[in-house]
Order: C-alpha cells, then sequence, then structure tokens
C-alpha cells in the first residue's frame, strides 16, 4: 500500500519537473532585426537595429550574412550606453562579425531584458531581395564570457531588405525615413525633393504630425536651392495644435533641367516629456513642385516617415 507521504512526495516531484519545464520555456531568448522587413533604393541607406532579448546574459557575437551583390553594409553603430565593449569586422563582402559587451563591474548582474545591440547602415546596390541571417558561430555569453547555458535556446531570426529600382520619378519624401528619438528630446527630420531630370523652381508642401506627441519648432530652407530663395507669404506656418506644417518656397533665377535632389527643407522638432511610445507618422498631405517655368511637376512620388518614439 502507497503512504500518504510517498503519494505526496510524488505529486510533488511532478510539480516541480513541470516548473522546470516552465522555467526552461520561458528562458529561451531571440535576437532579431528591427524593423524585420526593410526596403530601401538603389544608391540610398536604410538604418536597420540587431536587438536581444534574453535572460542572464552579458554580451555575445554574431556572424551576419547577406548576399552582397544586392545590399552592402557601410557602417555599424554599436550600443555603447550599455555595451560598452564591441568590435565589428566587416573585411569579408557579404559577412559582418560584431562582439558586444557590457561592462559586469557597471551593470553588477548579467542582463536579462530586451536590449538593442545596435544599428546596422544597409546600402542598396541592385534591385532584389537580401536576406540578413545569423549565421554559425553566432552565440550569447554570460558575465564570465562562456556560451550561455540558454544560448542554444535562442532564436536567431533573420529579416530582409528589399532594394527597389532606382526612381526615374520625381519623389517627395521625409528623410530620414524612419528615426529613433526619446521623449523629452528634440530632433530634425527633413522635406527632400528629387526632380528626376526635370527643372526646379519651388513647391508647397503640407506635413502633417501627431500633435500630441511632437511639436514643430521651426523650418529652414534646404540646399536645394541654387538661387535666391524666399518663403512665399505666411510660409512656413506652423499649427501646434492642429498637427499640420505648410511649407511653401521658391528661388530666382529657376533652375534648369536637369535640377539637382536636395533638401528642400531641414525642420527642428521635439517629443513632448510625456509622449508615450510608439512609432507616429510623418505624412505628406501636399506635396506640389514647380519646374523650371513653374508649371506643375507631374507624377510626384510621395514617401511618408515615421517617428518611433521610446
Amino acid at each position: 500500500m502507497i503512504s500518504n507521504r510517498s503519494i505526496y512526495l510524488l505529486v510533488t516531484s511532478v510539480l516541480l519537473s513541470v516548473f522546470a519545464m516552465g522555467i526552461a520555456a520561458s528562458a529561451q531568448g531571440e535576437v532579431y532585426f528591427k524593423p524585420n522587413e526593410s526596403s530601401v533604393s538603389v544608391g540610398e541607406t536604410v538604418a536597420v537595429e540587431i536587438w536581444v532579448n534574453a535572460a542572464d546574459f552579458q554580451g555575445g557575437q554574431i556572424n551576419l550574412t547577406y548576399d552582397s551583390s544586392i545590399v552592402n553594409v557601410t557602417d555599424w553603430a554599436n550600443n555603447s550606453a550599455l555595451f560598452e565593449f564591441g568590435y565589428w569586422n566587416s573585411i569579408t563582402d557579404g559577412r559582418e562579425w560584431i562582439l558586444f559587451a557590457a561592462n559586469y563591474s557597471e551593470t553588477g548582474i548579467p542582463l536579462t531584458g530586451d536590449y538593442k545591440i545596435g544599428t546596422l547602415t544597409v546600402e542598396g546596390l541592385s534591385a532584389g531581395t537580401a536576406q540578413l541571417e545569423f549565421s554559425e558561430n553566432s552565440s550569447i555569453f554570460d558575465d564570465h564570457g562562456n556560451e550561455t547555458s540558454v544560448s542554444g535556446e535562442i532564436l536567431w531570426n533573420g529579416g530582409e531588405v528589399e532594394v527597389e529600382p532606382f526612381s526615374l520619378e520625381p519623389t517627395a519624401s521625409i528623410e530620414p525615413n524612419t528615426q529613433e528619438v526619446m521623449a523629452g528630446n528634440t530632433f530634425t527630420f527633413n522635406v527632400s525633393f528629387d526632380p528626376a531630370g526635370d527643372g526646379f523652381s519651388g513647391g508647397s508642401v503640407v506635413v502633417e504630425f501627431n500633435a500630441s506627441v511632437m511639436q514643430v519648432n521651426s523650418a529652414e530652407l534646404g540646399d536645394i536651392f541654387v538661387g535666391t530663395a524666399s518663403w512665399a507669404p505666411g510660409s512656413p506656418k506652423i499649427d501646434n495644435v492642429n498637427g499640420t506644417l505648410l511649407l511653401e518656397a521658391y528661388q530666382f533665377p529657376t533652375e534648369s533641367p536637369p535640377a539637382s535632389a536636395g533638401n528642400y527643407t531641414v525642420i527642428n522638432a521635439a517629443i513632448k516629456a510625456d509622449a508615450p511610445s510608439g512609432e507616429y507618422n510623418l505624412n505628406f498631405t501636399e506635396a506640389e513642385f514647380g519646374d523650371e517655368g513653374g508649371d506643375p511637376i507631374p507624377g510626384i512620388d510621395i514617401k511618408n516617415g515615421t517617428v518611433d518614439v521610446k
């Protein structure tokens, strides 16, 4: 006959086993790209972040591969505010070797949570889709430099960059296309224009933003103007209540084809200190530009932007 104590010990053993399995499952981490899917035009660059979400780690190494005929990594910015020690090797085409480590004497304990490792700058070389893949020898380390017990449980989630053909269409865009800004901080963005072979005399642009999250401080004329440039009467008109920005400006003499691409205006803005985290749009509601004779340039492609508030 099985005693009550034996039953108790058996049940306790089973519960502890289940509990341990739950811990093991929850210990599984992830290394991933943000955004997971990016797009860029030939000849332009896009920022792609690498993040790690894991427990009891202090650093790691990343062996990143990609198709170097489609994209090229031109820069790596380590998140030095957290990972004080870093190394980047980009000698081999289509391969990036990245090391990162936090200063244990400052953190005091191994890291647990979701952290940005750093930011890649990726240039589009030719039209196509390049897979960003974490290859063998990518690992997460503990505070002694040993591969962590959960490193084998890490999900190494690759990403991709789609490279669009060089645009022959005139294009109005928000640059950078996306950027990360902390609540309470200021930032700048540009309204850019590429006449794509046309002439240029000026334009009229309206940008819409979330006035509950950000405020526009000022707007200045950009480097696309090569003649004597001036704002139109009543412009720039900054409406921080309704979240609109009117930008109307002209130059004389006008520029004959092919006019150069450049920044139409440079905007200084600020994120409110109490702004909630999230992604917020910077959208064109109007984008009209004139050729050398002042006639509207047809077929303008619009590329809106976003601000990622942390």
